[in-house]
């Protein structure tokens, strides 16, 4: 099946955080090297190395409780012998 592509209707070509860099780089180097292709972005997502996004990530239970209920500090349990 051949499916035409009007490169035109792309705007940006974003690759998964988990793909790796050297795979991005060479499907990055594919789609520029494609004939007639337009003026898009084209980058790796970077999300989960974003350090503001791991802290809030690290953070929302304290701020948001849990499915479990509101969040509580661990505590340490002590049994008789």
């Amino acid at each position: 099946m051949y499916v035409p592509l009007d490169f035109g209707a792309i705007r940006e070509v974003i690759f998964s955080p988990f793909m790796h860099p050297t795979i991005a780089k060479s499907c990055n180097e594919a789609i520029r090297g494609i004939r007639g292709n337009s003026d898009f972005k084209i980058f790796q997502s970077r999300l989960t190395d974003n350090q503001t996004w791991q802290k809030a990530i690290a953070d929302y239970p304290k701020r948001h409780g849990t499915i479990y209920g509101n969040w509580q500090e661990p505590q340490t349990l002590e049994f008789d012998d």
